[in-house]
């Protein structure tokens, strides 16, 4: 009937969107209706997370959906049994009134880092008020984080998404045995994303991107045009995946924080979801500004890209935090614009490294700068 269809769902005890890949009749019907079935990512669901990205993701690679996306949930926090900074219970043990509003601006760089093109959000009323008015979570967090990623185009296709990845796996039956440690794909998110709390959405490590996991259905002509198939020869019998990965990484970064340089826009942020540690990173770029490095305290994001003439920054995290940020360029800045411009307390340009050093004070309030540098 030309209308979509929106599913969000996660996993509770079975491998739910790998399930959907290996039904041959619902994978035709939905292919069938490509352009109207959406599926979504609900991440409340803290268990086995990665698998839900992973099917989604290969359901949008696979070209059986023509869109994917994702459902930043505040009952995550409940699910993963986080409390204060550093608290964390058992399964559904969580304290939801700990939930730091800004980490649905972390959600959403998941979702946009791996090119999701629908955005939802719940509760309902995270998003409105009583009076059906934008909330301050809204108005603060998710609607400006929304609004760069829709007017300066930051959302990737297919295309840019399918030349970062570096492997691929083709779901078989025994993957639909669910199990928490991940059942058969465990070895494969070991290597690709390294190991952390159990609840863990935020990847510890992203040097080599992201894992699809491809309907058994898909086409063979698909398949074919990735070269890392995990059980493809490829990676070959004597040659361990972990060795394959070491030689393909697409993510070349220092620092222990999360980090994807996309075509358009680079994104980081601190990984560990409930504990205050703060983590570096250090990105190179192509452009003006060349390299960009700083220090993040726990919750914190950057969404960093170029915008006409001016560098674009968008910071934001926890109340009462800092950032560091610097950026590196042969050329001198002439004009930094910064909205709220209070939120911004240091600036300097130091000489001798050609970097501009700033310092951010956090509010769970989305921080918006342009810098303009010299054309020499």
């Amino acid at each position: 009937y030309g209308r979509s269809v929106v599913w969000a769902d996660g996993h509770w005890g079975r491998n739910l969107w790998i399930d959907v890949g290996l039904n041959k009749e619902l994978i035709s019907t939905i292919q069938e209706n490509s352009a109207y079935f959406v599926p979504l990512w609900k991440m409340n669901c803290s268990l086995t997370t990665y698998s839900i990205q992973s099917a989604l993701l290969g359901l949008w690679l696979g070209q059986v959906v023509d869109n994917w996306g994702i459902q930043p949930e505040h009952w995550y926090w409940y699910e993963a049994g986080f409390g204060k900074p550093g608290q964390q219970q058992w399964f559904k043990e969580g304290v939801m009134n700990e939930f730091p509003t800004v980490f649905y601006g972390q959600m959403m760089l998941l979702g946009l880092s791996g090119g999701a093109s629908v955005y939802s959000f719940e509760p309902s009323d995270d998003s409105w008020d009583k009076e059906g008015h934008p909330s301050d979570i809204s108005r603060k967090i998710t609607f400006p984080l929304l609004s760069v990623m829709i007017r300066d185009s930051l959302i990737s296709d297919r295309s840019e998404i399918r030349k970062k990845v570096r492997l691929v796996h083709v779901a078989h039956e025994s993957d639909s045995h669910w199990d928490l440690d991940y059942g058969t794909l465990q070895h494969l998110y070991k290597s690709m994303y390294g190991t952390g709390q159990p609840f863990q959405v935020i990847p510890s490590s992203i040097q080599n991107y992201y894992l699809p996991v491809f309907s058994r259905w898909t086409q063979p002509s698909v398949l074919e045009s990735f070269s890392g198939l995990e059980d493809n020869s490829v990676i070959g019998r004597n040659r361990s995946i972990e060795d394959y990965l070491h030689e393909n990484r697409v993510n070349s970064y220092n620092g222990d924080a999360w980090a994807v340089v996309l075509d358009k826009a680079v994104l980081v942020m601190n990984n560990k979801e409930n504990q205050d540690i703060d983590q570096s990173f250090d990105v190179s770029l192509n452009g003006n500004v060349h390299r960009i490095s700083g220090i993040l305290s726990m919750n914190s994001y950057l969404l960093a890209y170029r915008s006409g003439d001016a560098f674009t920054v968008n910071v934001n995290g926890r109340a009462g935090k800092n950032m560091i940020l610097k950026l590196y360029s042969n050329n001198k800045p002439v004009q930094i614009t910064v909205t709220p411009e209070e939120f911004l307390t240091s600036q300097d340009w130091l000489n001798s490294e050609g970097c501009l050093h700033l310092e951010f004070r956090l509010t769970q309030q989305t921080t918006k700068m342009e810098v303009l540098f010299s054309e020499k």
